[in-house]
Order: structure tokens, then C-alpha cells, then sequence
């Protein structure tokens, strides 16, 4: 069994939350986060409802690393002439198996967690946010062992 947490709180002097995330069942399993920049909150919002439509329409590529790179690509086209965001995503195809697909744009983070310790999956941040149009996707493929969760 796979367990995932979410949890965001407003920047320290701001009143409202500028991150959104989701987690899902269905189609398959999956999280994002998106941390918005300038109009921070709607930014984040927007992207999240955009990408929701993608991996629903797309849900039989999310064990493919280049469909993920495309879909970032889609989502900072999604933002131009607007406020940016950084996006980390990923999705179980083959849960049996432990097998983790993804990608992530901007320096958000994420972390294996498992028998006591953390690991950072994203060593470094890509090189731009989406909507920024220079964005690039670095796409995660890992193989969770029984004792490890995703976050």
C-alpha cells in the first residue's frame, strides 16, 4: 500500500495560500503540487484544473517519461502572458510493482520516505517555471520498495 500527503499553509505576512495539490485514485494513482508565482493563487489553481483535464483525457500514457515532458510543455503554454508556477507531479502505472512516472518544472521538491529517513527525489530545480516559456520538464521514474511512500 502506497500512502501520500499533502499539506501547504500561507507564505509568512500573507493571508491566503498560494499552493494547491491534489491527490487521486482514479484514473490511476496520482499527486501534483503547484507553487504559483505573481498571482500566485490563481495561477496555481488554473494549471491544477488544466492538468487534471490532461492526465484525465491521457491517463493510458502516465508510465511514459515523454508524455509527461509534453505535458508540462502544454501547461506552461497553458500559463503564458500570466502568472508562473512550479509543478512536481507523479503517478503509480503499476502499483504491483512499486513503479513511480513523473516530472516536475520549477524548484519544488519532492521526497521518498521509508524505515525512518527521507530522500529527495529532485536533486536540483529545472531550469524555469511553467509559464515562464522556457520551460523544460525533468521527468522522475522510480521503483518504490514496500517500505517506502512518495510524498
Amino acid at each position: 500500500m502506497i500512502e501520500c500527503y499533502g499539506a501547504s499553509r500561507p507564505q509568512k505576512g500573507h493571508s491566503a495560500n498560494e499552493d494547491a495539490f491534489l491527490i487521486e485514485p482514479h484514473p490511476v494513482p496520482y499527486a501534483a503540487l503547484f507553487d504559483g508565482a505573481g498571482n500566485a493563487e490563481r495561477a496555481a489553481h488554473a494549471v491544477l484544473r488544466f492538468f487534471k483535464l490532461i492526465i484525465k483525457d491521457q491517463s493510458s500514457k502516465v508510465a511514459d517519461p515523454t508524455a509527461w515532458a509534453k505535458w508540462v510543455k502544454l501547461m506552461g503554454s497553458h500559463l503564458m502572458g500570466s502568472a508562473q508556477s512550479t509543478f512536481v507531479g507523479v503517478a503509480m502505472p503499476d502499483e504491483a510493482n512499486g513503479l513511480v512516472v513523473g516530472a516536475y518544472a520549477g524548484d519544488s521538491r519532492a521526497y521518498v520516505i521509508g524505515e525512518g529517513s527521507a530522500r529527495l527525489v529532485i536533486t536540483e530545480s529545472s531550469p524555469a517555471r511553467l509559464g515562464s516559456g522556457r520551460v523544460k520538464a525533468v521527468t522522475i521514474r522510480l521503483t518504490l520498495r514496500p517500505e517506502m511512500s512518495y510524498c
